[in-house]
């Protein structure tokens, strides 16, 4: 990808990000209920959190990827662990997508400076690690398959829990059941795979890697995307999108219908700089969200709605589009670092 193309990609996103300070936030079923977190190195708080995670017990594992580690909190945001990287040496261990296995509660860890899957027990000791030999991103967990996003060869790759290749399915373009870069994935109850696919669509296949459909198109409307970063699926089998550029979380029904959606661009509770992770608690309900400015928020549905607030002041906009141009910048970097 050329210079002028790349500039034109973050231009893109700068304009995005700048278009929705001044523009008015969408009115969403979803009530704000508490953040935690905060930017910064120390303990508990977050440099580009990315695929937050519950477990069984309702614990989320956040994936803190520019520290180098995954923090698991309790529900209400109080720390009880870091994972660190099996090695010692720098930047050794990048995590960049979360699964838990629910027969065993191992943790999966992706490791996007390697190839790496490492594997944690539920207390927080290292297990084993599987090579993918291939450029990954998230990763999904169901039935003993673990599922990853091949952003090398724009594909999904299929794993037993033991990092032995099952399967492969998808391919670079831009047609029916093709890919490029995909990020997020998931897996539902029903058997069906949504793929966050970067042609800004959810494309849907069965476990088999039978394509089924898609949803979504580029855009800023109800059910169109810039970006989708990140993908879950509630125990009614509704999707969750991180459509991260339009920041904002989009709702659809398991045939890609649109629900509604929530969040829009700032830094105020129940607002985002561009969205990186999802994730619902089948149990609550809650869903938790990796937002840029370096914090998780927490949102339920409800009857009431989250209000916009006003327009912030200059230095405030000057601070979210810093933020924002941050943001733009590491999923950029992301992206073509996985092309090249």
């Amino acid at each position: 990808m050329g210079t002028l193309e790349n500039l034109s990609i973050v231009l893109a996103g700068a304009a995005v990000i700048t278009l929705g300070i001044v523009g008015k936030a969408q009115a969403a079923s979803f009530n704000f209920l508490y953040s935690f977190g905060s930017s910064g190195r120390g303990p508990g708080q977050f440099f580009s959190p990315v695929s937050p995670v519950v477990d069984s017990s309702g614990n989320v594992y956040v994936a803190d990827n520019a520290n180098e580690r995954v923090q698991e909190f309790n529900s209400s945001g109080t720390l009880l662990s870091i994972l660190s990287s099996p090695g010692n040496a720098p930047e050794q261990f990048v995590p960049d997508g979360l699964a838990i296995d629910d027969q065993t509660g191992n943790i999966f860890v992706n490791d996007y400076k390697s190839s790496l899957v490492d594997v944690f027990s539920n207390k927080g000791g290292f297990l084993y690690a599987f090579d993918t030999k291939s450029q990954e991103d998230d990763l999904a967990i169901d039935g003993g398959k673990v599922y990853l996003s091949n952003q090398s060869d724009n594909k999904i790759d299929v794993f037993d829990t033991s990092g032995h290749l099952l399967s492969s399915f998808g391919s670079a373009g831009s047609g029916p059941g093709q890919l490029n870069t995909p990020e997020g994935l998931a897996v539902a109850q029903s058997g069906k795979v949504y793929v966050a696919d970067t042609n800004n669509r959810i494309n849907v296949f069965d476990t088999n890697g039978s394509f089924l459909s898609s949803f979504g198109s580029s855009g800023d409307g109800p059910g169109q995307f810039d970006f989708p970063f990140d993908v879950s699926i509630d125990k009614s089998g509704n999707v969750y999108v991180a459509d991260s550029f339009n920041n904002r979380i989009q709702v659809f029904d398991s045939s890609g219908g649109f629900l509604t959606s929530f969040g829009s661009l700032g830094s105020d509770p129940g607002q985002f700089v561009t969205p990186s992770g999802v994730a619902v608690d089948s149990s609550s309900g809650n869903v938790y969200v990796a937002d840029g400015n370096g914090r998780i928020e927490v949102f339920n549905s409800g009857t009431s709605v989250i209000t916009p607030t006003a327009v912030p002041e200059p230095s405030e906009n000057l601070s979210l589009i810093l933020a924002g141009l941050f943001s733009a910048g590491f999923l950029l970097k992301r992206n073509l670092k996985s092309r090249s």
